[in-house]
């Protein structure tokens, strides 16, 4: 048994619970930032000792050096977190647990359990104020807005500001509403946290301003956003968005309550689901190339997917595909070393240039089939993300299959807190970049999943992703309107703000 992937990231208490970006602080100021939190197995636990030591084994080789701060548990799991330092490196630190729960975000893991660190004040007072939606709910699926006010009620009380809010919200009452000031929180996370809660409630009673009903009338002809169900679990909104709306006939649209910047991951699935969604021929036609990509990475699978999209984009020929085809056969009848490849014996003057750019961890352990494989994906998430139009197109496709974006629009004065108004837009502007990458699924010594997809929602800084390469193409102007990605992205920029290539360590 392999360790899998890393869970999508999702919004609830302790470790699990940040966002990328959230700053660590120590006692004499040294700071760090939250990169990600990956938990192995996916679910479960390992079955044996062995394969829990295999697990370990890998992990040390893919992270490098990890901080563990407790011991081993018999047919148990692990859970690692990591931090980029100031000065460019990075920090894992590795916990063991009895059981990895599916839903990662149940997982309890403290902000206090980093030594010597803990949450950045200005961030702390906001995410540890319980007002997040994981923190509020018990149960997170077929909830109606009845269902979601008794649970609100139930953790804080009917007089309480915020079961005031929520019945008033559910009763059809539309903004302007004023409420006293919540007890023992910031105004910061009533508006951005508490009231992902109150969104899909106000699109059902038609109390949000904005064109959200367009969406409303294309995706719910028959039915409405009266009839409907909602979900907040993390299995529905798959980490693109906050909450779902389902009407009877199964039909969803998805609701992202903008304030929050962020990334979350997306699979291939998730992208080809959203290109299903779509009730707009003129953007089938118009991403027709982008569709066609994500369908060449979905059926090559991935050990393929690298060379086909290589062949794609004539990066290669058909030659040098059979050349890397073959060497899984070589090296595993023993015949094809990391060795043999370095003196130039096999591959196509192209091939070995690629193969050399790629520098692996401990060359000992190379897998010469994986480290071209990993050498090509890299290459090519690189130039997708480079050179093609593919983040605007994938950020446009998701924003139109579905998705609205509301917003809170409040103020506070020393009395009271006003809801000004919720605030709709369709298509959503929430998704501003779609960046491919190889990070999850190829190194040098194996190769455990296909291209994944990182995307940066509300125009958080693509800088926070240092797997990725990507340089400037764009102007200003451009960038922010489409949310284009604009920055160096894990490479060496040049004295013009350009990225360049550089050698890239087999590594996250």
């Amino acid at each position: 048994m392999r360790f899998s992937e890393f869970g999508i990231l999702t919004e609830a208490r302790g470790l699990a619970s940040r966002k990328i970006g959230d700053k660590f602080v120590s006692s004499s100021g040294d700071e760090m930032t939250f990169v990600g939190i990956n938990f192995y197995p996916n679910s479960g636990g390992y079955k044996t000792p062995e394969e829990l030591q295999q697990a370990i084994n890998e992990a040390e080789e893919l992270y490098g050096d990890i901080q563990w701060l407790n011991k081993p548990i018999t047919n148990g799991g692990f859970g690692i977190v990591t931090f980029d330092l100031p000065d460019g490196s990075q920090k894992h630190y590795g916990r063991f647990f009895k059981v990895i729960k599916a839903m990662h975000d149940t997982m309890s893991w403290s902000n206090k359990d980093i030594p010597g660190y803990r949450l950045a004040t200005n961030l702390g007072e906001k995410e540890t104020s319980g007002l997040q939606p994981s923190e509020i709910l018990t149960k997170f699926d077929n909830l109606t807005p009845n269902s979601i006010a008794k649970q609100v009620i139930d953790k804080f009380g009917k007089s309480h500001p915020l079961g005031i809010a929520t019945i008033r919200i559910v009763n059809g009452e539309k903004p302007p509403i004023s409420i006293p000031p919540v007890p023992d929180a910031t105004f910061e996370a009533f508006r951005d946290y508490f009231c992902e809660l109150l969104h899909p409630i106000a699109l059902m009673r038609h109390t949000v301003d904005g064109n959200a009903y367009e969406a409303e009338e294309l995706f719910f002809p028959d039915t409405g956003f009266d009839q409907c169900i909602i979900h907040f679990s993390t299995s529905k909104t798959e980490g693109l968005s906050d909450s779902i709306l389902e009407d009877p006939n199964g039909r969803i649209v998805k609701v992202s309550s903008k304030g929050k910047s962020g990334g979350a991951a997306a699979s291939v699935k998730n992208l080809l689901e959203a290109v299903h969604e779509l009730k707009n021929p003129k953007l089938l036609k118009k991403y027709e190339e982008v569709i066609n990509l994500l369908e060449i990475i979905t059926k090559a699978g991935p050990k393929n997917a690298p060379i086909e999209l290589a062949l794609h984009f004539n990066k290669i020929n058909q030659k040098e595909a059979g050349l890397i085809s073959r060497m899984k056969e070589l090296v595993d009848r023993g015949e094809l070393t990391h060795e043999k490849v370095l003196k130039g014996n096999y591959l196509t003057k192209r091939l070995q240039k690629i193969y050399n750019e790629r520098i692996p961890r401990d060359p000992s352990k190379v897998n010469p089939y994986y480290h071209m494989i990993a050498a090509l994906a890299y290459l090519m998430a690189d130039y997708i993300n480079n050179n093609t139009s593919f983040s605007d197109a994938a950020s446009e496709i998701l924003n139109n299959a579905g998705l609205v974006t509301v917003d809170t629009i409040a103020k506070k004065t020393d009395k009271e807190w006003i809801i000004q108004k919720f605030d709709s837009k369709f298509p959503s502007d929430s998704i501003t970049g779609v960046l491919i990458s190889a990070q999850k699924g190829y190194a040098s010594t194996f190769i455990k999943g296909n291209f994944t997809f990182k995307i940066l929602k509300n125009n958080v800084n693509p800088n926070l992703f240092k797997d990725i390469q990507v340089k400037s193409t764009t102007s200003k102007k451009t960038a922010k309107k489409k949310g284009s990605v604009k920055a160096s992205i894990g490479g060496i920029t040049n004295k013009k703000g350009i990225a360049t290539r550089q050698k890239r360590p087999d590594h996250p």
